[in-house]
């Protein structure tokens, strides 16, 4: 199966480079089956976007475990991703680097699925709006849903009436975006 994937049509990445992809996810715990489902998806994007496979591969396990994203939904979670990196300055080639850190700490508030993935891109968009460099954008962003979530903001918050960590229960219950239902909120 990885040599039908090298061709020109299918991913364009040598066996090494695929089974290093694959190496990245199952190393990760991943099991190879998921990892054999994901690998089209992540050669095509780390050839599309002169990306290192195995930061594709790596940010490809993040979705599916921080985010839940299921590994046949991978290839589409990037096509997204592309979508909003061209929309603005904050590109795939960074989330593939940078987007792990991220989905880290916004799985820790509810965000998950593709849909989440597509709020953490247009979020990396606006914070790269006010920052000097990508990996700048992506540890503000970081930052903004630490300490949304920190003892103190939360303490902070119901000294306003806010009860942040109910606004984010109540959000995923509906089906809502946990971040945007926060942002909202404050």
């Amino acid at each position: 199966e990885i040599l039908r994937l090298t061709g020109r049509n299918e991913t364009n990445q040598s066996a090494e480079q695929l089974a290093a992809g694959i190496k990245v996810l199952t190393g990760a715990g991943l099991g190879l089956e998921d990892a054999m489902k994901a690998i089209r998806g992540i050669g095509r994007v780390a050839t599309a976007t002169g990306s290192e496979i195995s930061d594709v591969a790596n940010t490809s396990y993040q979705l599916m475990q921080n985010l839940k994203i299921a590994s046949t939904d991978v290839a589409g979670t990037f096509e997204i991703l592309a979508a909003a990196g061209k929309k603005g300055s904050f590109e795939l080639k960074d989330m593939a680097t940078l987007l792990p850190t991220v989905a880290s700490s916004a799985n820790a508030l509810g965000v998950t699925g593709v849909k989440g993935a597509a709020s953490l891109a247009a979020a990396l968009q606006i914070t790269r709006r006010g920052a000097g460099d990508a990996s700048t954008a992506a540890n503000n962003l970081v930052n903004l849903l630490q300490k949304i979530q920190s003892p103190d903001a939360v303490k902070n918050f119901r000294k306003f009436g806010v009860n942040i960590e109910q606004v984010t229960t109540d959000a995923r219950a509906k089906g809502l975006n946990p971040l945007e239902e926060t942002l909202k909120t404050i």
